[in-house]
């Protein structure tokens, strides 16, 4: 069997190997480093057959100081800006709550000090936690984004029909932050979401509702060529089978409906040339080790650059896509952007560097919690280098369902 080994163990690595080759060095290389293009990162899904999947999976790591909340004064500000709807209490068909003690214990399993939701038999394995740190950067992913969209919640063309009352699927909806602002801008439209863990507020607005649902197996709870528009966002890259789930996306859709996905690629990038090929770079390391995590696990982190020429094998029209430039730290002059950029690398990928490769690293990998540890002291110093002008690009693509084909529109599903 073949692995990745982490930097520092006894086995080779591809960086070890780097290292070798190009002379010592007191900083880590990049990998494949002197070996590829700039266009072939990140490297496509050929390269993953040489890692199988590895069985086991690794505790005992402490567990990381959770952020302090920041969702007592977003609840606030939300609270005095809700004009739309009345809010009420989710029916306990929609979810059970959003307090712990309602979670069946076969929903969750512990590891690493992370709760995670617990897949069904023979399911792909979620890679990231859901417990209330990992909630909390959600939320904070949220805002990331209306600020990347110019505070749109959508690029496709279907306001016009949402405001005179449409359907809307939130497809992984995760703490249902997207679903409720889309039922505040649009009052007379009804907003379904659904996720695979149950953890979306107690109390949302009467045009909202929540279930638990996993979107790749068949939506028995939702009528055929029912929706205006489907979303789904910061998930892409958990789509274990993207053709089966375009056709079921397809199926749902009204004729003429939209459907959107909004995705970060995980793969830093420089403009300027502070960020080449040899560079080295600890984040790149961590974010190569992360997909050929996932790719382990059986998933693909950058699934969304191969969207759309899945979209139109699977028969939309219209397929376009929308970037934008998402800075890594504070190096960016534009003041809007540096505000992006510090707000992205303190509240998100600092606080979830951990969250985000435990999984991956530990059950893709074989890694121990300690040495992922070990490896993001490094990762960490690295973000904090303000020499490397790096950033993500933040993709936006969506595309229509033909006009022709398809039954009648339903109506309503409540």
């Amino acid at each position: 069997m073949t692995m990745l080994s982490p930097p520092g163990s006894a086995s080779s690595s591809i960086m070890d190997q780097n290292r070798s080759a190009a002379g010592s060095s007191s900083r880590r290389e990049a990998p494949f480093s002197g070996q590829t293009s700039s266009s072939q990162y990140p490297p496509t899904s050929a390269a993953y057959n040489t890692f199988p999947p590895t069985s086991g999976t690794a505790v005992g790591a402490p567990e990381p100081s959770p952020p302090p909340s920041l969702l007592g004064q977003a609840a606030r500000d939300q609270a005095s800006s809700f004009t739309s709807t009345w809010i009420t209490p989710a029916s306990t068909e929609d979810l059970a709550g959003d307090d712990d003690d309602n979670y069946a214990d076969t929903d969750f399993v512990f590891e690493n000090g992370r709760r995670y939701h617990a897949p069904a038999s023979g399911r792909v394995v979620y890679p990231l936690p859901n417990d209330e740190s990992e909630q909390e950067r959600d939320d904070m992913k949220h805002k990331l984004a209306l600020w990347m969209m110019h505070e749109k919640l959508l690029y496709s063309p279907v306001e016009e029909s949402l405001e005179q009352g449409g359907m809307v699927l939130d497809l992984g909806t995760g703490t249902g932050e997207w679903a409720m602002d889309m039922a505040q801008r649009y009052g007379k439209s009804q907003i379904f979401g659904c996720d695979i863990s149950p953890i979306q507020p107690a109390y949302v607005w009467d045009n909202v509702f929540f279930s638990a649902d996993d979107f790749e197996e068949e939506w028995t709870d939702y009528p055929e060529n029912a929706f205006d528009f489907i979303h789904m966002r910061y998930t892409a890259f958990s789509i274990k089978d993207p053709a089966a789930l375009l056709q079921r996306i397809m199926r749902h859709l009204k004729p003429g409906g939209y459907v959107e996905f909004q995705e970060m690629t995980y793969w830093p990038r420089s403009d300027d040339n502070t960020l080449t090929d040899t560079t080295p770079y600890a984040f790149r390391d961590f974010c190569y080790y992360v997909q050929m995590g996932v790719a382990n696990l059986g998933l693909d982190l950058h699934m969304i650059n191969r969207l759309p020429a899945a979209m139109r094998a699977a028969g939309f029209d219209d397929v376009t896509e929308a970037r934008h430039k998402l800075p890594i730290g504070r190096w960016a002059r534009d003041r809007k952007m540096r505000q992006k950029g510090i707000w992205f690398l303190r509240m998100i990928l600092m606080e979830g560097l951990s969250a985000i490769a435990k999984r991956p690293l530990t059950q893709g990998l074989g890694w121990k919690a300690e040495q992922v540890e070990m490896f993001l002291v490094d990762v960490r110093k690295s973000l904090n280098d303000t020499g490397v002008h790096a950033y993500f690009p933040f993709t936006v693509v969506y595309g229509r369902k033909p006009l022709e084909g398809g039954g009648p529109a339903a109506t309503s599903l409540r």
